[in-house]
């Protein structure tokens, strides 16, 4: 929460090693979706609902952010939430590293990199993401930024590439 800019985020993280993550990795490579988007819908509604409850909440707006899967699911809800009429509270996605596979159905992510809300961070050395960077055309309307490719593959998916750190 960000209470100077009147910003909430809701971040939805990546895999972790357990059997529903790692379904849900499975059916990304069969067709771009985890099979989670709906119940993570209904609890992002669920989070808006409960601070639609705050005293000047229609002056708050809200960012949705997730790393690999979690950037999948982000961009699956988003990019078609119009079903939800409450999603369109959520102003700006960002993505870190979407788990994308390159065959299967990627009308989805097209129409999020056609987008202004969506903010993909993409590495080419991530071979997990790279479908992102391949789709995108001269008319994409998202912003990207790109992490510096290195020779570890999981370094080059890893959230750690985004992170900043500071010394005091």
């Amino acid at each position: 929460m960000n209470p100077d800019k009147k910003i909430f985020d809701i971040s939805i993280r990546g895999t972790k090693m357990n059997m529903s993550d790692i379904i849900s990795d499975l059916n990304i490579v069969g067709g771009n979706k985890s099979g989670k988007e709906g119940e993570l819908e209904k609890e992002i509604v669920d989070i808006i609902k409960t601070n639609t409850r705050l005293s000047d909440s229609d002056k708050w707006s809200y960012e949705l952010s997730g790393h690999s899967l979690g950037a999948n699911q982000a961009m699956n809800i988003l990019a078609d939430s119009i079903e939800s009429p409450i999603m369109e509270r959520v102003k700006d996605a960002y993505l870190f590293n979407p788990g994308i596979t390159p065959t299967h159905d990627l009308d989805v992510a097209k129409r999020a990199t056609n987008q202004e809300r969506f903010h993909f961070f993409l590495n080419s050395g991530d071979l997990v993401s790279n479908a992102a960077i391949a789709i995108r055309d001269g008319d994409s309307k998202s912003e990207v930024f790109y992490g510096v490719p290195g020779s570890s593959p999981m370094a080059n998916h890893s959230i750690d590439q985004w992170v900043t750190s500071t010394e005091v």
